[in-house]
């Protein structure tokens, strides 16, 4: 035994066994699914990643860009443990035999479809495949391109499936899931000009509503009149979200109302009222990643 510890080789031998069963434990987790989302038939995996406590950017509307940002028409900001996944598909099948499957199984498995798009529709496929996936191989003409999203609500999970037959035909389906933690909420986002380019809205803090919905408090307006006072040119909304147990029809009202007080402060401020529009949503947005706040007043870029 002594020989043996003396023995260089020896040593050399137990890091080599090591090694090899640390890689092959990671060639076995990468060659899985999530157990989330199955794979499309024979597909294989071509890509796969796997990050811890990721601010993730779960996009919800179609894409564009301004003021060289590419932002999107809507989405949300949340932490949690993510899966990436890149598939390549056989060639017999075509991007909507992928689409429809993956649409399936979400539908069979009850996941919330939270927003879908495809062709020009989700905006230009470089944007995606650089600014959001970081995978230049999910580049392909727009016409081909196909995106999903959907939340399970049993597993606190957010599930993205994109799907681009490239200009060579080879078609690949990209899924992400985020895994979110308990404690995956963000801290409060600084209000400013490139925050709001970068995430599409802002939300409004210190505000409070008494009778009729009218504004009673308004400390919270001051980041906000800074922001499009330095800012002449910025168009914005301001969108009230309002859950609760009455009709829907009351809620959008009630929130437009908000929504409208919100405005006629911020012009009662100095703002042109012309670069404000009002909406009222409701019930009907409650996604959010900073705490409980789906009773909440936000600045949304126009």
């Amino acid at each position: 035994m002594g020989k043996r510890l003396n023995n260089p080789l020896f040593y050399f031998g137990v890091l080599c066994a090591v090694l090899g069963a640390n890689t092959a434990a990671a060639q076995s987790e990468a060659g899985r699914d999530h157990p989330l989302l199955e794979r499309f038939g024979e597909s294989d995996i071509v890509d796969y990643e796997q990050q811890s406590g990721v601010n993730y950017r779960l996009v919800l509307g179609n894409l564009r860009r301004i003021r060289g940002l590419v932002v999107a028409e809507e989405e949300e900001r949340l932490r949690g443990d993510l899966t990436r996944i890149t598939y390549e598909i056989p060639d017999s099948f075509s991007g909507r035999d992928v689409v429809a499957f993956f649409r399936s199984q979400a539908e069979q498995r009850g996941y919330a479809n939270l927003f879908s798009c495809q062709g020009r529709g989700c905006g230009t496929s470089t944007y995606w495949a650089n600014d959001v996936f970081d995978n230049r191989s999910l580049y392909g003409p727009e016409r081909n391109q196909f995106y999903m999203a959907f939340q399970a609500e049993s597993a606190a999970a957010y599930l993205v499936v994109y799907v681009i037959t490239r200009a060579n035909r080879r078609l690949y389906a990209h899924v992400e899931v985020l895994e979110t933690t308990s404690s995956g909420s963000l801290p409060m986002v600084e209000f400013s000009l490139e925050n709001l380019l970068d995430a599409g809205g802002l939300r409004l803090y210190n505000l409070s509503f008494g009778s009729g919905d009218r504004l009673t408090g308004d400390d919270g307006l001051l980041p906000a009149v800074r922001l499009l006072q330095e800012n002449p040119t910025l168009e914005i909304y301001i969108v009230a979200h309002l859950p609760g147990p009455a009709p829907l029809e009351t809620l959008l009202e009630q929130s437009a109302q908000r929504a409208r007080s919100v405005r006629d402060a911020l012009i009662a401020r100095g703002i042109d009222g012309r670069r404000i529009v009002a909406r009222g949503v409701g019930p009907l947005a409650p996604l959010c990643s900073e705490g409980d706040c789906r009773e909440r007043v936000e600045l949304v870029l126009r």
